[in-house]
């Protein structure tokens, strides 16, 4: 396997993604009208509507509220980003459209981040192209695909051709193509004229019921960033934790069941007898 780690001496796009239940992912931010959105999946989102966001060396981290629009086996989502990212989101939505040299390329390289903010370019070959996905696979060597790569796009001459979703072997995996999350990113932020409009979420969320004589939380500002997204004071103002939520780790579901959801996959108790899992995100 061919591996190259690059200092940032243009500021990368490709930017490492926490989610309020401590999972992490990558994601493709670009700038859209002025402001800056993150490209991701939808189970690196996961289920709290806010993640935490940490960009390419000089490291800029901020945090974004994702949205998920979209068809629901698309495994697709947007965050906007806050304004610490304005300045770093250089990349255009157009960027995604497909040419005919990245459609015939045989070859590509994983963009990812390491922990530094460092970026990470592994050399896949791409084949099994369909209407929707390609495959891609390691070009050489012994090493493997590793968890937490979903998010990470693929590269051919600078230009993103499509973006990690699920992996099925530890030498391959499964790509959305760009065009595809184009044609509904594209249509998503022109209907909204690229203003954000909260979505409604899958269940009511209200403030959790306050003592007698005591008024009721509501949040109003912040002035630091939360430590983990899962506490930040929009993920805090529901009713406490449901037997539902997914635990960390679950897309591969260990002796638990998948359930779809509109931000993903949610994990419950297994019933008996209860079929196989899904072959799942990684």
């Amino acid at each position: 396997m061919i591996v190259a780690v690059y200092p940032a001496l243009a500021h990368s796009q490709t930017v490492s993604v926490r989610n309020g239940e401590g999972e992490h992912g990558f994601g493709w931010m670009f700038g859209y009208e002025g402001r800056c959105y993150v490209l991701m999946p939808k189970h690196v989102a996961g289920l709290y509507p806010k993640v935490s966001i940490m960009t390419s060396a000089p490291v800029v981290t901020s945090s974004a509220t994702t949205i998920a629009p979209f068809w629901p086996e698309i495994d697709l989502a947007v965050g906007v980003g806050g304004s610490a990212l304005d300045s770093r989101c250089p990349a255009r939505l157009d960027d995604l459209e497909e040419t005919p040299q990245s459609l015939n390329a045989a070859m590509g390289y994983l963009h990812r981040l390491t922990p530094a903010g460092e970026e990470e370019r592994t050399a896949l070959r791409i084949g099994n192209r369909n209407y929707l996905t390609f495959d891609a696979e390691l070009a050489g060597g012994q090493n493997t695909i590793a968890q937490g790569t979903s998010g990470a796009f693929l590269f051919v001459d600078g230009k993103p051709l499509g973006m990690a979703v699920t992996s099925n072997d530890t030498s391959r995996a499964t790509f959305i193509r760009s065009g595809e999350i184009l044609i509904h990113v594209r249509r998503y932020l022109s209907e909204q004229a690229g203003a954000y409009v909260p979505p409604e979420p899958d269940e009511p969320v209200t403030p959790a019921p306050a003592a007698e004589g005591a008024l009721p939380l509501v949040f109003e500002a912040a002035t630091m960033p939360p430590v983990n997204p899962r506490f930040a004071p929009e993920n805090m103002l529901g009713g406490g934790s449901s037997s539902s939520r997914r635990r960390p780790g679950c897309p591969s579901c260990s002796g638990l069941r998948r359930r779809p959801r509109s931000r993903g996959w949610s994990c419950v108790r297994r019933r008996p007898k209860a079929g196989p899992c899904p072959s799942g995100s990684f």
